[in-house]
């Protein structure tokens, strides 16, 4: 621990170590660890990229931020997160002017209708609390999300409403399906009819409509054969009967299938007009999800937030390895003060390495705004560099 002056004063931000000490101090297993805490995909994103800092400001707001949501978590606080996909691919797709699938609309929907939850839930704590800003600031898109409610039922179908022409188009299409379910019915009902069938009952076939006639009766039943089965004694034939009907069928699916289309170019217009409000949105959720996922931690660890000394003093109380888990004998541990170098001496395996890497994580922690399993009174300097 490089103690000369380590307060960092200057504005550049330089890495505290290098990727080999994180990796030797195991500094990765702290990320999982607070990563396991986050609901959300970008909350978790957050959380594997979070390094520690030597900028005193940066790590007293980490410090602050962790420790509010400690206090708003002890208040019983459960804000409801879960289900909240990452919507960024979608949105930058529909900004750059693509076309977004069903699904991809049902996601920004869900995502809204959550966003919403959320505010609502935070703006009913209560009053003085932190929270209730961040419910405020998480922006709403009320009409965008007013239109997909409106447009879509579920992440598979599109909802009649979706416009006029729609509703008119399926409702068309309903009515010639049902007339030609009709007539195949009394088709499959006469006697005259039946005996030429394998079986009295209307099946599909490349989308259209047809009967099991059995091949020797290929005549008698006047149509299109538009398949057989493997042994050849069935044809799968659509009556002449229904012919015209079924073509009227097609026109007003490839209509319908047109006005889907249009929808959804409309709709994920609109969603790439909003593009900015609802990255906005996104950011602010994962950040809120790692906020919480800090106080999480923290109480998960039964941490404590260190002072921060201006005057290099280090002292750890009943500090404990964050990666031992339960039954991990604490450590009391100061420098500094009357004396600047510690010299840790035992037999093998006496605990010598774990007080040193226990400082080095705990020092870690510190300096990315995480609270620290250690008493509270316990005071840290904040170091350029850790070794």
């Amino acid at each position: 621990l490089k103690g000369n002056s380590p307060i960092y004063s200057g504005g550049n931000l330089m890495s505290v170590a290098t990727d080999k000490v994180m990796k030797k101090l195991e500094w990765e297993k702290i990320i999982e660890k607070l990563t396991m805490f986050t609901k959300t995909p970008l909350g978790q994103e957050i959380s594997q990229a979070l390094q520690p800092s030597a900028v005193v400001s940066k790590i007293k707001s980490g410090q602050n931020e962790t420790r509010e949501a400690v206090d708003f978590l002890c208040q019983g606080a459960q804000v409801p997160l879960e289900g909240i996909d990452d919507i960024r691919p979608f949105v930058d797709l529909a900004q750059r002017g693509g076309v977004l699938s069903l699904q991809a609309l049902a996601a920004i929907g869900r995502f809204l209708a959550l966003g919403r939850k959320v505010r609502t839930y935070l703006l009913t704590q209560r009053e003085g609390s932190h929270f209730i800003d961040i419910g405020a600031s998480l922006p709403l898109m009320p009409q965008l999300q007013s239109d997909l409610d409106r447009c879509i039922l579920s992440p598979d179908e599109l909802a009649d409403t979706a416009s006029p022409v729609l509703e008119q188009l399926r409702r068309e299409a309903a009515k010639l399906e049902n007339q030609i379910r009709d007539r195949l019915d009394e088709m499959i009902r006469s006697p005259s009819i039946q005996k030429y069938l394998q079986e009295a009952l209307v099946t599909m076939r490349n989308e259209r409509h047809v009967l099991p006639v059995k091949q020797e009766y290929r005549q008698q039943v006047p149509g299109i054969v538009h398949d057989q089965s493997a042994s050849g004694a069935t044809l799968f034939v659509e009556p002449l009967a229904v012919f015209e009907l079924e073509n009227r069928l097609r026109e007003v699916q490839a209509k319908e299938k047109r006005e889907v289309e249009r929808i959804l170019t409309e709709l994920s217009s609109k969603v790439g007009q909003g593009a900015e409000t609802l990255v906005t949105l996104s950011l602010q959720l994962g950040q809120l999800d790692f906020v919480l996922a800090k106080g999480k931690l923290a109480l998960a660890q039964e941490a404590s937030q260190p002072r921060i000394s201006d005057d290099c003093y280090l002292e750890l109380r009943q500090a404990k390895d964050p990666l031992l888990g339960k039954g991990v004998v604490p450590i009391n541990i100061w420098l500094g003060r009357s004396f600047q170098t510690l010299v840790v001496t035992g037999p093998n395996t006496g605990g010598k390495t774990v007080l040193i890497k226990t400082v080095g994580l705990l020092v870690l922690m510190h300096q990315a705004g995480l609270q620290i399993p250690a008493q509270a009174g316990s005071e840290l300097p904040v170091f350029k560099n850790v070794f």
